[in-house]
């Protein structure tokens, strides 16, 4: 742990718990940010490893205009650990979501979060290295089975393009989808409960490894010219109605059970995003960087 700097946002608007939370939180060794406004914070720029939300704090409607406290949250995958009567809100947002009790438990669960968060954020990184000859090749096909190899490649992608943080996020977003909505059949309405319940992570770690999934891949074909960076992805599922999540998304309607991942994806460096057929594949492009630059 000694080379590597933890970070976490504390989102708290009571100025007295929030010292306590901080005095928590520099115990474990993380470099603690306050965010200041409902998602939206003008200091907070580092990606978190950990939420910890407080007593006080507005939890925006899933239909509010992303902040980008929001977009850095879902960027990096963090864990957010909040009390129970915020726990509903914040599931409308993020797909990990945990509830401690109160402060004297915090400690002991921030940190076993973080481990679990770390361990993943490590074999991501580790998946990007077996990959990394994809910024010279004009076309080239890749197939993803799990939420880290998905995450891996959209790294790997979005480094090719200016802005690349939140393509990045766009990316993972459409990746993601294809994994856990597409291959495995998670609908809308199941991951929310599973959020809820705080079984996401597993659930997705059980269908991967049952016999009608464990075969599924999501097929990912690439190419490129002088300027642009095209995608074409198609997962293994039976499709949804994407006219409607689109007009959704659109609309910024709905979100809390379906459209805001693909809401984000459009706001997010693609440049066109267009789904086919029964909605199982889909086609993006993003405009190139001058020089693409790997994180």
């Amino acid at each position: 742990m000694a080379d590597y700097h933890q970070s976490c946002f504390i989102l708290e608007n009571d100025t007295e718990n929030r010292k306590e939370l901080f005095r928590i939180m520099e115990r474990l060794g993380f470099h603690a940010q306050h965010c200041t406004g409902a998602f939206v914070c003008e200091t907070c720029h580092m990606e978190p490893d950990l939420v910890v939300v407080g007593q006080e704090y507005d939890v925006p409607d899933s239909r509010q205009v992303f902040g980008n406290v929001e977009l850095l949250i879902r960027e990096s995958q963090a864990p957010v650990l909040t009390l129970a009567h915020h726990k509903e809100g914040f599931l409308s947002h993020f797909d990990n979501v945990q509830v401690y009790p109160g402060n004297d438990m915090l400690e002991e669960m921030a940190w076993s979060l973080f481990s679990s968060h770390l361990k993943r954020r490590t074999l991501r990184n580790e998946l990007v290295k077996t990959v990394r000859g994809i910024q010279h090749i004009d076309e080239g096909e890749f197939h993803f089975k799990t939420l880290e190899e998905a995450q891996a490649l959209a790294l790997l992608l979005a480094a090719l393009a200016p802005h690349k943080k939140l393509l990045r996020l766009g990316l993972s977003e459409l990746f993601i989808n294809a994994v856990e909505h597409g291959n495995l059949g998670i609908t809308a309405e199941e991951k929310l409960k599973l959020k809820k319940d705080g079984g996401w992570l597993n659930e997705i770690d059980r269908r991967l490894a049952l016999k009608d999934h464990r075969d599924k891949f999501v097929r990912l074909i690439v190419k490129r010219d002088a300027e642009m960076f095209f995608l074409d992805i198609e997962d293994q599922g039976d499709g949804f109605n994407w006219q409607e999540t689109l007009e959704q998304a659109t609309a910024q309607v709905g979100f809390a059970k379906a459209g805001r991942g693909i809401a984000i994806a459009k706001k997010a460096g693609l440049d066109e995003l267009n789904f086919m057929g029964k909605g199982n594949q889909l086609q993006c492009a993003f405009r190139l960087a001058g020089e693409g630059t790997l994180l």
